[in-house]
């Protein structure tokens, strides 16, 4: 059986084709387990947020403690990107509304089904916005305004949300209520501990100086916490934001030309075929691909010209799904 080479971190890699498939999926499926935004599992039994893919109870309970604080009398709490975390909010702040607005359908309706058994009050609201390309000093893929939110005082906005194949779509998530939070109000910022995280909230305060205090706290994935000062007029050519509006066209760029590598219904069958991980990958190229406008047609056309053989095609998009999660982080 003749030997191929794959590249990974450490070197070049001698392999036989009978592993290639099984590898990438090893891969990925690491990156998966790095970022809780690529799926969210939700457990109907439970609301234990000590799961992969959620905040964790530590910092759960740290950020409770933080807005209780911080907004005594809170009345209007707005999560971007929901889950179980969604419900504990609901049930811990009960003279409160919160708001939660989630992209994925699959999500959305889970979250749903949590509320109709665990929901102790009915004061959460969930809201269902599609992704699109927003303009914010340059173009961020997003949740898509929804006019639910117009008109609110927010005391407090806790963002875990959307996706990380959006780049800086929880940069965006701030961008929508500035001007609805409240003197006084709290911004929650979850993954702080990750790069994109931080080039986010540097674009923040880049954006709108002056405006905002800002404490880290080093529990769980990390929160970056908010405080708003006072109401500013927005630096949309600020060079910090700038130099990253530019970086991120380019990203995005790339990520569309990737995603035309890969994503036909016989390849995303096949993944699904491969076990639970390939199954997750699947979710992801598919909301990728709805998120970046990305139709059946145009990956049809873009790979109707290959040569490649079927194994070849399958192992050149899967090693370009790697790039994608490695890119998008």
């Amino acid at each position: 059986m003749a030997e191929s080479t794959l590249m990974v971190s450490g070197g070049l890699r001698t392999v036989e084709p009978v592993f290639k498939f099984k590898i990438v999926l090893w891969i990925i499926q690491y990156i998966l387990r790095q970022d809780k935004g690529m799926v969210n599992t939700i457990e109907r039994e439970h609301l234990n947020l000590d799961t992969p893919w959620s905040m964790g109870e530590a910092a759960f309970t740290r950020m409770i403690a933080i807005v209780r604080q911080k907004v005594p009398n809170l009345k209007t709490l707005v999560e971007f990107g929901s889950g179980k975390s969604s419900i504990r909010l609901a049930n811990s702040f009960t003279d409160a509304q919160v708001f939660s607005s989630e992209s994925d359908p699959y999500c959305f309706s889970q979250t749903q089904a949590l509320a109709k058994t665990l929901l102790t009050h009915s004061n959460l609201t969930l809201l269902h916005q599609p992704l699109t390309f927003q303009t914010y000093g340059g173009n961020i893929l997003s949740y898509t305004p929804t006019a639910d939110l117009h008109g609110l005082t927010i005391n407090c906005a806790i963002i875990d949300g959307p996706a990380f194949y959006t780049l800086r779509g929880r940069e965006a998530c701030l961008y929508q209520v500035y001007d609805q939070l409240e003197i006084g109000g709290v911004v929650i910022l979850d993954d702080y501990r990750r790069a994109s995280e931080k080039a986010i909230v540097r674009n923040w305060l880049a954006v709108y100086p002056n405006s905002f205090t800002v404490e880290i706290v080093r529990v769980g994935h990390q929160l970056a916490v908010l405080t708003k000062q006072a109401s500013v007029a927005a630096h949309w050519n600020h060079p910090v934001k700038w130099k990253d509006s530019q970086r991120l066209s380019q990203s995005y760029q790339r990520i569309r030309s990737m995603l035309l590598q890969f994503g036909t219904d016989d390849q995303l069958n096949w993944l699904r075929q491969q076990g639970a991980v390939g199954n997750q990958i699947a979710q992801v190229i598919q909301a990728m691909q709805e998120g970046y406008d990305i139709s059946k047609e145009q990956i049809e056309a873009a790979q109707a010209d290959s040569s490649r053989s079927l194994i070849d095609s399958y192992w050149d998009s899967l090693q370009a799904c790697i790039q994608l999660a490695y890119l998008a982080r």
